[in-house]
């Protein structure tokens, strides 16, 4: 095989259950991980670009936030997912004690930070309605949408409800989105695992689930302006 070492690419020990990965425009591999540190340095991400022959370049970024915690928590990574101008957008779920915080990052083709989206390419998640600070809200996905605006998704560990905030490509919120700028969806609580897809001939979000309330599974949709579409739950 011409990728790697007879078709085996070795990479940094670093890279295990904590990562995040997805597919550019160009076909090539991206994983994203958290990077090696010290207790007095910004918290660093590598992210990892890997082409169909195996060659891998690589580019370090930062969050803005040091943890001088010795136990860094990386709870979960969302898919890495390119729009239609190149750009990668992914989120990161992470605790250092007390501390709980959820950011999305937006990087350039070239996967340099994209400066123009948030606060220097990474924008900080806080949901007015529950403690910044707290466990209280979750990172379930991150899809991009037919004009590339971002649906970050997102559950309350208060009442188990399904969170959807709709960003424009610079970060900001588009308070037009459902109930200004949310979408709690109802349906799937307890505990119940859902899995989100963007319809690109709809433009709609699919999630499918089991709803452990009802002790069923459901179809459902919600439109690009965050209203339920009432023909999928009709069972």
């Amino acid at each position: 095989s011409s990728f790697g070492d007879k078709g085996l690419l070795k990479l940094d020990s670093n890279v295990l259950w904590n990562f995040g990965q997805g597919i550019k425009n160009d076909n090539s591999y991206l994983i994203a991980y958290y990077g090696d540190r010290k207790l007095t340095d910004p918290i660093k991400m590598t992210i990892l670009n890997i082409t169909q022959e195996g060659s891998i370049n690589s580019k370090t970024i930062y969050l803005p936030d040091t943890c001088t915690n010795a136990v860094l928590n990386l709870a979960y990574f969302t898919d890495l997912i390119a729009d239609s101008k190149g750009n990668t957008y992914f989120g990161i779920e992470y605790s250092c004690s007390p501390i709980h915080k959820i950011y999305v990052v937006k990087l350039k083709p070239d996967l340099d930070l994209d400066q123009s989206f948030g606060k220097g390419g990474v924008l900080e998640i806080y949901y007015e309605e529950y403690d910044q600070g707290s466990t209280k809200l979750g990172l379930q996905s991150l899809l991009i949408g037919n004009q590339n605006e971002i649906y970050l998704i997102m559950k309350s560990y208060l009442d188990e409800h399904n969170i959807i905030r709709k960003l424009y490509v610079d970060g900001s919120y588009d308070v037009n989105y459902g109930d200004a700028g949310k979408f709690e969806l109802l349906e799937y609580s307890d505990n119940s695992r859902i899995f989100p897809y963007f319809n690109p001939q709809t433009n709609e979000i699919l999630f499918f689930g089991y709803d452990a309330a009802e002790m069923k599974s459901k179809l459902l949709a919600v439109n690009s302006s965050g209203q339920l579409n009432a023909a999928y739950d009709l069972n």
